[in-house]
């Protein structure tokens, strides 16, 4: 194994975080916690930003682990969403312009449902500038005046429901440019975090002041690593990378679609994963900025957490069932059944595995229903 090579001039361990976090929220899995830390602490360094939302049910504590960041000095909190936000193109608009401009900053939005009372035409317009944030422009002209700036650097983290999947990601409003981490839900996940939320009942604040003390604390001091990946050096790291990058471009490629036949029409936009690769190798820099002994197959599994979390959840689910079953061919009907997903969603996404050449297709003959038909079967292709 390739020794990894690593600059760095600041280490400090994590145990006072959990054990301050345990001590108020149930949390057997601290993966979500180390993924706000270092999409934050990814900010140090400027280039390609990392954009993380952190999607998970309601009530599922996101929000307050996302607050715990606000009153770091380079923290902008948003509650509250409007087509002038960021810049109004007014002289003397009220707008966060000023406070984003020749900076780097993190944008913290707890709830990222803040956007679900627009209308359509002022979320497109939203979208867009969030696009033009990151790519680190800004601009707007209302008649005479006009504001313009390319001067920045922004970082984001969000907290958003399932649904925000459906509203935001299906329609490519950020052109993949975020970054999706969902929680995995272990048995008795939901009684342990009603039981430790009745046992914080009255006493909110003094949690809050804690959870927010010990977080100010730990980043004051916690510096980003650099780790250098090439062939020659870290090795293993970069293929792993490259790997994952490559299941991420089959998990977002998009297509227009025939509903009825579930047929993929014309040709499927791949990204090219240059900028998703330069986020998880940042996530993983800050991820092992955290603690000097930070595990790296610890890191390694939220990356790939957030690979399988970023792109079509049923996608995934496909490919997850083939790769535990590599040798096994299936039909729709078994897939629908194994995964409980309807037979049209199931067709859909195995065509886009087909055209993308992650799955061979072939026909067999059955009898159904007292008749000799041809059915389609599908197998993983071979990788060797």
């Amino acid at each position: 194994m390739t020794e990894l090579v690593i600059i760095s001039d600041n280490n400090k361990k994590l145990a006072d975080v959990y054990k301050v976090f345990k001590k108020w929220l149930f949390m057997t899995d601290t993966s979500v916690l180390d993924m706000i830390l270092a999409t934050y602490l990814s900010n140090q360094k400027v280039g390609t930003p990392v954009w993380l939302i952190i999607v998970a049910q309601s009530g599922d504590t996101k929000s307050e682990l996302i607050r715990t960041l606000i009153g770091l000095p380079n923290i902008i909190f948003i509650d509250n969403m409007t087509v002038n936000s960021f810049v109004s193109g007014h002289e003397k608009g009220e707008d966060l312009f000023s406070q984003i401009v020749e900076k780097s900053v993190v944008i913290i939005i707890p709830d990222v449902a803040v956007l679900s009372s627009k209308t359509p035409n002022q979320k497109n317009e939203i979208w867009a500038q969030f696009r033009n944030l990151y790519d680190g422009f800004l601009s707007k002209r209302t008649g005479m005046k006009s504001k313009h700036s390319e001067d920045f650097h922004v970082t984001l983290i969000g907290g958003a429901t399932p649904d925000f999947r459906s509203q935001y990601i299906i329609n490519n409003h950020l052109g993949s440019r975020e970054l999706l981490f969902s929680p995995i839900e272990r048995s008795g996940y939901l009684n342990n975090k009603l039981n430790k939320a009745m046992e914080n009942d009255n006493y909110e604040e003094q949690m809050r002041k804690e959870l927010r003390e010990i977080l100010h604390t730990f980043l004051k001091n916690i510096k980003l690593k650099t780790i250098n990946i090439n062939e020659n050096e870290n090795k293993e790291l970069n293929d792993f990378l490259n790997e994952q990058v490559n299941r991420l471009r089959n998990l977002r490629a998009t297509a227009s679609i025939d509903y009825y036949s579930g047929t993929i029409k014309g040709e499927i936009n791949i990204e090219t994963p240059t900028r998703a690769k330069k986020q998880l190798k940042r996530i993983i820099e800050a991820l092992l900025s955290l603690d000097e002994n930070y595990d790296i197959e610890k890191a390694k599994n939220i990356v790939k957490r957030i690979v399988e979390s970023s792109g079509n959840q049923l996608r995934m689910s496909i490919m997850n069932e083939f790769e535990k079953h590599p040798n096994i061919p299936y039909s729709i009907s078994k897939l629908s059944e194994i995964l409980r997903a309807n037979k049209k969603s199931i067709t859909i996404q195995l065509n886009f595995l087909w055209q993308l050449e992650w799955l061979n297709k072939f026909e067999i003959e059955e009898k159904v229903c007292g008749r000799l038909m041809l059915i389609p079967y599908f197998e993983r292709k071979n990788t060797q």
